[in-house]
């Protein structure tokens, strides 16, 4: 293939083409300096050279002009890169362009000769000459472009002098026509000297190009000459080969086999060495030029086979048998490896003449098989340990839900209300059981497909710390255990970080905690901590007196599924994702858990978080009496320490005491400005009289009486009034501690007495509302007045977003409940709405979501189209009110006063068993009105089937997931589960477009909403 540069050395008018380029190269230079100078010119003629300033003005403009024309040909010329004969044409243009500049230099220099002073006529002189001048190198790549150049530019000007006369002029004149004259030779030299030296650098290149030509001529005739050797070596070792042929298939073999991947041996009649390729010298260790052929050395001479054992290979096939085995072998140098043997002995007349031995070295072979077996082993013990997590899960899922049904049945059948609500609070609490596992399994599930999504907002890190070991605590002290947290006096108020996630941690850190421990103490400690780069984290440790782990499984505990002893986890229940959700929940918020822990000796989970400080904690003493004295009376130095040590910081005086005794001598008859710290523990009697006795002695003693979660409100009604001023649930939280003292003190003014907790629950602090009902579902409409009214508010039903914007722009409401998929305008749309209306007046309703969605993402979602908050369906009465109640005084900015507390509601008669699960309705409705919202739910169920059954034959997806996410939404408000499930299966199929199998779940839910008609 000809190159570029071969088409052009071909060619001999190209050096006229390197003329031209280097002409155009040069030419940028050429516009700038005589631009510059004319620019000089015009600044001095302006400056008083000439009195009328116009012509040398209208002179620069043509001059710019004419610049601005030779920079685009400049530029057209980089485009085209002309070659012969368009290149001709290029040297006239740039002829033509340096015409017109040397014809405005003239006219100017003779201008300004005749119109100027002394040093104007000095100044045009020797500007245009020394334009010439520096244009010498500019066009000594073209003789006719220098000529028109300086020709014009000059001879005008040595015209004036010759037409002014005198001596001088005449003699100027006469330098300048001679000046002209002497630079158009030496450019005409330097053109020539530059055609020459292009012509003998084509000469050259030419040249070379021959050369390349006859060496690949030469290299040609080596390769042939090469052949040809080749042919006759190969035709002569043809001819050797044929008068030994033994020799020549041994020598043919050799040649073949020495870049074999594997070891080849051949053997005489005598067992010695005849051929050993380069593999087999590496397996064995030959030292390198050492040739075992040369010496004759038998091959059971060699020590790597003596030691090896394997002379008995050469012995078997000296006696004609065959042999293939695979062992450890170890090489000259001491290298180990596993190889292959496989040897025939070679038979020439009957007898032995020789043997092939061939070895493989299966080092990695080996290696790879022991890794497939560990491999296999390891999945054996994953699938052992999944099944054994499943067998966990059955068993923790059917424990709660044998209470469920079991204590369900009971409260259908009871006749005492105490007994009704004992079975129904075993109830709640198994289904809160269920509920915490479907929600670890969720959270692990998330964690594991690596879709968990850390929230990052700000909030209080103690009453998160409370709200995780509440449940792990309530436990522990059902099995007799102290339960202590010990939270450091300097912690931040407010971090910044996932709360739920923390919460996570710590609550299944904790549990295993109270899990693992059957007797001692569980302690949660708090503090701030710096580490080695010198940022600051919250390090937290969970301690226990448990039953403590195995050095070799400190590190399993925290693979998934995996668990120390099965059977120890059935014992004491749980799935087994403790330990291990809560590292990969520490590690995805960018700290990191370890644990200590002996065999027998308990362990010590430790987890360090790294969290921004939204504000440092508050220091709580405005509020305490000046002077109290604190006399602090527990019998565990523990609990003591959790206590005093922010007793102290708030600069209190304290008093340390293990008995009643110590107690009595400290206060000593002196309860002015003195608080009594005392845990009633399981003595209450006895505690009772003693605090009595106190009280006698002290009258104006303030006592903060420490007790359990669960006794707390028996103790307060057992106890007498008066003893004790304020009660403090243990394990003791430093804020709760405050409130406490405040309350004992009087300082707030606030007397409150702990008792048990209403069986409805309700919202503390709900106000008389005025409440929207944005729902479509008549089923839904119903229950959600019949629950708004029983708690004294007034709600009014919207069907759609539509009318839901409408009655709320009429009307005067508190609160919008927003139902998401609703008909002609969605939840989304209504909120919108409402919100871009309310940026006229400013005003702001609060907005609470009311879905069946319960997907992650799905309540960011609702936050960014405007709502406040999110309740998801089944609607739990309590969050509702709560949420109402946050909602509303957020927008007011105080609490209202909690409407009176709804008539009690008359028993359902004994023997009904419905079908659907009406127990989560009885604390609310009575049984008429449970009867009511069942006779508004079967019937808007069948007008939901039929839609359903209409949108299947008509093949319609949209209409089957609307139709079937209502029917799922009404049918889960009165806990219709069957109904449910079908439903969502529905919804799922309508996605997906699967219509045979949705017709089929069609029947199946008009025959369960007939079942439930006839219960």
């Amino acid at each position: 293939m000809t190159t570029e540069s071969d088409g052009r050395n071909n060619r001999p008018d190209c050096v006229l083409e390197d003329q031209l380029e280097l002409l155009y190269r040069q030419l940028p230079i050429a516009i700038i300096g005589t631009w510059g100078c004319a620019a000089l010119v015009t600044l001095v003629a302006s400056l008083g050279g000439v009195e009328d300033r116009a012509p040398i003005i209208y002179w620069f403009a043509l001059f710019t002009v004419l610049s601005v024309f030779r920079g685009l040909d400049r530029a057209l010329y980089n485009n085209a890169r002309p070659v012969e004969p368009a290149a001709k044409k290029w040297f006239n243009r740039h002829a033509l362009g340096a015409f017109i500049s040397g014809i405005l230099w003239g006219s100017a220099a003779a201008y300004l000769f005749l119109m100027g002073g002394p040093v104007l006529k000095i100044l045009v002189v020797i500007v245009p000459a020394g334009l010439v001048a520096a244009s010498v190198p500019a066009y000594s790549p073209s003789f006719k472009g220098f000529i028109a150049y300086s020709l014009p530019a000059l001879i005008p000007l040595a015209a004036v002098c010759f037409h002014l006369g005198g001596a001088i002029y005449m003699a100027l004149g006469t330098s300048i026509i001679l000046y002209v004259g002497l630079m158009s030779g030496l450019t005409f030299r330097i053109n020539k000297m530059i055609t020459g030296h292009m012509r003998m650098s084509m000469d050259y290149a030419r040249l070379a190009e021959r050369l390349s030509n006859e060496k690949n001529l030469v290299e040609s005739l080596n390769k042939g000459l090469k052949a040809e050797v080749v042919t006759r070596r190969a035709t002569e070792e043809a001819l050797t080969r044929a008068t030994a042929e033994m020799k020549s298939l041994l020598e043919f073999n050799n040649s073949i086999l020495e870049n074999s991947p594997a070891g080849i041996l051949n053997l005489d009649e005598k067992l010695r060495v005849v051929y050993m390729n380069p593999e087999l010298k590496r397996i064995i260790g030959v030292p390198e030029g050492e040739e075992y052929y040369a010496m004759g050395v038998k091959m059971s001479e060699i020590p790597t086979i003596v030691n090896a054992g394997l002379t008995w290979v050469l012995d078997r096939l000296a006696d004609g048998a065959p042999v293939s085995l695979e062992t450890p072998f170890t090489s000259r140098y001491g290298k180990g490896a596993f190889i292959s043997i496989k040897g025939v002995p070679i038979m020439m007349d009957g007898a032995f003449a020789g043997a092939m031995i061939l070895v493989v070295d299966i080092t990695s072979a080996k290696n790879a098989e022991g890794a497939i077996i560990k491999a296999r082993e390891a999945a054996e013990r994953a699938s052992r340990a999944k099944s054994e997590f499943m067998a966990n899960i059955s068993h923790e899922l059917r424990t709660p839900l044998n209470s469920v049904i079991g204590m369900a049945g009971l409260a259908l059948n009871s006749r005492s209300d105490k007994e009704r609500v004992e079975q129904l609070e075993i109830i709640r609490s198994s289904a809160d059981a269920l509920l915490s596992m479907v929600d670890d399994i969720l959270d692990f599930s998330q964690i594991e497909s690596g879709e968990y999504r850390l929230e990052r907002k700000s909030f209080a890190l103690v009453n998160e710390l409370e709200k995780a070991i509440k449940g792990p605590a309530l436990e522990a002290q059902k099995k007799g255990l102290e339960f202590i947290v010990n939270t450091e006096p300097d912690l931040p108020g407010l971090v910044s970080g996932d709360a739920a996630a923390l919460r996570n941690v710590i609550k299944n850190l904790a549990g295993n905690a109270v899990k693992f421990t059957e007797r001692g103490e569980i302690l949660v400690s708090v503090s701030t901590l710096t580490r080695g780069d010198g940022k600051k984290v919250i390090g937290f440790s969970v301690r226990d007196t448990g039953i403590g782990i195995s050095a070799e499984s400190l590190e399993s505990i925290f693979e998934s599924f995996y668990q120390v002893d099965g059977s120890c986890t059935r014992r004491r229940g749980g799935a087994g994702l403790g330990a291990t959700m809560a590292r990969k929940l520490v590690e995805i918020m960018g700290g990191r858990l370890w644990v200590d822990s002996a065999q027998g000796q308990g362990s010590d989970f430790k987890f360090e978080i790294p969290m921004e400080t939204a504000s440092e904690e508050e220091k709580p003493r405005a509020g305490l009496k000046d002077g109290l004295r604190v006399v602090a009376l527990h019998p565990s130095a523990k609990v003591m320490a959790s206590i005093t040590g922010h007793l102290r910081h708030w600069g209190l005086s304290v008093a340390e005491c293990l008995t009643m005794d110590e107690a009595m001598l400290a206060v000593n008859g002196n309860g002015r400005d003195t608080a009594l710290i005392v845990d009633l523990g399981h003595g209450t009697e006895r505690s009772a009289a003693m605090l009595g006795k106190l009280k006698e002695r002290s009258p104006s003693l303030c006592v903060v009486a420490l007790v359990t979660l669960a006794e707390a409100s028996d103790i307060a009604l057992k106890m007498e009034p008066g003893l004790v001023d304020a009660y403090l649930p243990k394990p003791v939280i430093h804020n709760r501690l405050y409130e406490a003292l405040l309350r004992a003190t009087g300082a707030n003014r606030i007397k409150e007495e702990a008792k048990p907790a209403p069986a409805n629950g309700g919202a503390k602090g709900s106000p008389h509302l005025n409440v929207l009902v944005a729902e479509d579902n008549p089923f839904n409409q119903k229950l959600a007045l019949l629950i708004l009214e029983g708690k004294g508010h007034k709600a009014h039903v919207a069907e759609t977003g539509r009318q839901a914007v409408e009655m709320w722009r009429e009307g005067d409401y508190d609160l919008i409940l927003m139902d998401v998929q609703m008909p002609e305008m969605d939840g989304f749309q209504a909120t919108a709405t409402i919100r871009e209306i309310e940026k006229e007046s400013g005003a702001r309703i609060p907005i609470c979501a009311v879905t069946a969605h319960v997907m992650p993402g799905y309540m960011e979602k609702c936050l960014e189209a405007g709502m406040d908050d999110y309740v998801t369906k089944p609607i739990n009465s309590d969050e509702l009110f709560n949420k109402m109640r946050k909602l509303v005084e957020s927008c007011a900015g105080k609490p209202h006063a909690a409407p009176p507390s709804p008539a009690p509601e008359p028993e359902l008669g004994p023997g009904r068993k419905p079908l659907f699960d009406i127990s989560s309705l009885r604390p609310v409705f009575s049984t008429d009105e449970i009867q009511e919202l069942a006779r508004v739910f079967i019937n808007r169920g069948y007008e939901q089937i039929a839609s359903i059954e209409k949108a299947i034959s008509e093949r319609d997806s949209k209409n089957l997931c609307l139709m079937a996410h209502q029917l799922k939404g009404s049918s889960s408000q009165f806990y219709a589960l069957k109904v449910v499930a079908i439903a969502k299966e529905l919804e799922i199929l309508g996605h997906t477009g699967n219509f045979e199998e949705a017709a089929q779940n069609q029947f199946e839910s008009t025959g369960e909403i007939l079942h439930l008609r006839s219960e």
